[in-house]
Parts: structure tokens; sequence; C-alpha cells
């Protein structure tokens, strides 16, 4: 590294050569022991740039007059413009702001994770197309960060004991799960990484953290079936009053709704990926999921949750009934329109789908369940069925199979059922 005294590293010297150090390790050791100081090192860097951006841009002389003032030229267009300073970094900074677009004062500032934000999450903004995640960074910024001790400390400053001892702190205090706490630690990380982009720090401290999670991390049991899905019976009766609804014809301008729902327990989809699906998306035996309706910003994206973008979804034969009955409803009122579920050239009411959930379960008197436990009802059927789990993940759009496995797989049997199964797998 440029500007460190080679009889400073000897503590590379004092361990067995099978033992290796990253470049980051020994960078955070060197600091953390007072050999080094991370803000020298981050302006060493930044004279290190500057230099690079001259070489490369700028074509003009760079003389020292008489007066010992320093100059040299640039160009604005066809308009050749002269500047002259004092000394020959104060003119190096002017060239290098000139070429990049940078305010002198933002070069050489301390900044911290506050100051950071902002720019962070104009940058993150231009790399995704949901709304929803951006406010919900706002939010938890807005709720964990903002006016945060942690956030006012200078980036320069953060080593990694001080992001350890936060780290562990926070976990701590909040008594968070391993999945709580890397959602929270999302931001301060990222703009972090950001920041090593700019070359405003020469690595990320907090990457450097490492937590034991079986002693740190509360732990969470899995819920309990009965609360995560339906049983056969339980969707049975759902369905048939779906089929009830949408053959007496209630609730004129979201008629076709109630058959969303059966048509979610015959495919998985998502409640915004059920409202925007067209007849156009519809092959014979295969949905294309390809688009879904945003509830937040009330548009349609060609685009699905995640980064699965499109996916297959095999139509079972209850699913192309759903498909014939409502192609036949939209011809008997002379309506052709684009989405299969809606009576006009808007996607299907979201409101009215999600209110049909709760209001079916009081009708049946069991516990309320949403529309999102018709998804993992789903899933759950086609593992009891020994469909492969490759094939699930890739129909119901999960990017790991992990997560098919771990947080969508229940069991739909009743207590009974369930009690029965035991007693026939272990009759001798």
């Amino acid at each position: 590294m440029a500007g460190l005294d080679s009889s400073k590293l000897n503590i590379l010297n004092i361990v067995p050569a099978s033992v290796s150090f990253s470049p980051e390790e020994v960078l955070s050791y060197l600091s953390g022991s007072g050999t080094i100081d991370l803000s020298r090192v981050r302006n060493e860097m930044i004279r290190e740039e500057i230099d690079k951006v001259i070489a490369n841009s700028h074509n003009s002389p760079i003389t020292q007059g008489n007066d010992g003032r320093w100059r040299t030229s640039v160009y604005e267009g066809r308009k050749r413009r002269q500047i002259a300073k004092t000394s020959l970094d104060d003119l190096k900074l002017e060239i290098y702001c000139f070429y990049t677009g940078i305010n002198k004062e933002d070069v050489f500032k301390e900044h911290t994770l506050e100051s950071l934000y902002p720019r962070w999450l104009a940058y993150k903004s231009l790399h995704t197309n949901s709304e929803a995640y951006i406010t919900r960074i706002e939010s938890v910024w807005r709720n964990h960060y903002s006016g945060r001790e942690i956030t006012q400390i200078s980036i320069d400053k953060m080593d990694k004991m001080l992001m350890d001892t936060w780290s562990h702190a926070l976990i701590q205090n909040g008594n968070l799960t391993s999945k709580q706490y890397y959602n929270l630690t999302m931001i301060p990380r990222q703009i972090l990484d950001y920041a090593v982009e700019l070359k405003l720090i020469p690595y990320n401290p907090l990457s450097l953290v490492k937590i034991d999670r079986k002693r740190m991390f509360r732990k969470t049991p899995k819920k309990r079936s009965e609360t995560q899905v339906y049983t056969r019976m339980e969707q049975s009766a759902m369905e048939a009053l779906a089929w009830e609804d949408f053959e007496k014809r209630r609730h004129p301008k979201n008629q076709l709704v109630p058959l969303a729902m059966v048509f979610q327990f015959q495919t998985g989809l998502r409640i915004g990926e059920l409202c925007a699906v067209k007849h156009e998306d519809l092959y014979g035996d295969i949905l294309i999921v390809r688009r879904m309706y945003r509830y937040g910003s009330k548009d349609v994206i060609d685009d699905t949750k995640g980064t699965f973008g499109e996916r297959e979804v095999i139509l079972t034969d209850m699913a192309k009934t759903v498909i014939q009955k409502i192609t036949q409803r939209k011809h008997e009122l002379g309506i052709e329109n684009e989405y299969l579920f809606s009576l006009n050239e808007k996607p299907a009411s979201y409101d009215a789908l999600k209110k049909l959930y709760p209001n079916y379960c009081r009708k049946i008197d069991i516990i309320s369940k949403s529309s999102h436990k018709a998804r993992k009802t789903y899933i759950s059927a086609l593992i009891d069925g020994n469909v492969n789990i490759n094939t699930i993940r890739e129909m119901v759009g999960h990017n790991d199979e992990r997560t098919t496995l771990n947080c969508y797989c229940y069991d739909r049997n009743t207590d009974a059922e369930r009690k029965e199964q035991v007693r026939k797998a272990l009759a001798l």
C-alpha cells in the first residue's frame, strides 16, 4: 500500500507461513492498533485517484510561472479557460473537479452514513423498479438510523472493532433473529460498500464482522401448520363459496374475482400476479407468469417479484375449467378485454380479491387466513404429491429451493388425519 513503511508490517513476519490474512484484515488490524491512520490512507488514495484522472483526461501542460503560481488550461467546448493556483495540489484538485464534476468541498471532507444516505438511496433507486422496496428502505432508515449515533460517526473512523461492538449490541438489545439482523443492517452495509466504490474508504469494516449464528440470534420456532395453510376440507369449502358467488353473479363489477381465488389454489400465483394475468398468457396447458400489479403505485409492471423473471406454471384441469367458465361468461356479456379476471381494461380488483379470503374464512368458521396462505397451500400440496423440488421452485418463482422448503412447506392434514397417519406408519 502506498505510503506505508514496510517496517510497520512486522505483524506478518511473526505468524506461520501457512496462515494468511486478507488485505482488509491486515488493514483493519493496523488501523485498530494505531499503526496507521485511515484518514491519512484515504487522503493518499484520493491523491492517487486525482493523478490518475489527470493522466487519463488532461492534455494541457502544467507549468509554474516566475510568480510561483501553477497554471494550466482546460477547454469548455471550444472555449479555452486558464486555471492558476498558488500550489500544485490546489491546481490538481481544480483539474480533477473539472473532469469529474465533483465539488471541491466534497473531495476531502469527512463522510458519515447520514451524509451518504441520500446519495446512496438515489443510486439504489436507479437499480430497481420497485417503489415499495425503496419505501421500505426509507421506513427502516427513518425508524432505526436517522439521527442515531452510529450514523454521525465519520466512516474513516469506523473499524472492525467499532462495527463488531455495534452489531452485537444491536442483536442483544433487540433480541434479533438472523433474518431481522441482516435485514436491519442492509442499509449501513450497502452504504459502506457504496463508499468503497466511491473510493471514500479502502474497505467495508462491517463486512469483517463475524456473528456466531448459533449463540447470538434468537431462535424462531416454525409456525403451526393450521395457521399457515388450508386443510383439504377448508380449501374445498372455500372453493365451493367462490363457485357459488360466481354462479349467482354477486358483486357484478367483480363477479369474476371469486374464481381468481380458485385459480390461486391451482397455480400458486401471488395476489399481484393473479390480478395481472391476461388471456395472452395462456398457452394450452401452460400459463406464463410475466407481470404483476403493484398495490402501492396502482400500476402493472412487466416483471415479477424478485429476480426470477418470467416463469411457466402447469395448468391443472380445474385451472382450465376456471378459464373456460370465465371465457364463457365474458362471451355472454359481450366483453373482450385483456385481463382474465376483470370485466374492463383494468386489472382485477386487488382489494376485492384480498377481502374474499377472510370473508370466506368467517363463513366456514375457521381462523382467518390470507391469500398468501393459499399460495403456501399450493406449494405444500405439490410437495405432498412428490413433485420434484426444483420444478416446484421454478413454478412458484423462488430463486432458492431452501426458501420453498423452509418457508412454504406445511402439513395440510387435520389433527385427526395426522394421528391416523402416524398410527398407520408405526403399525406392525
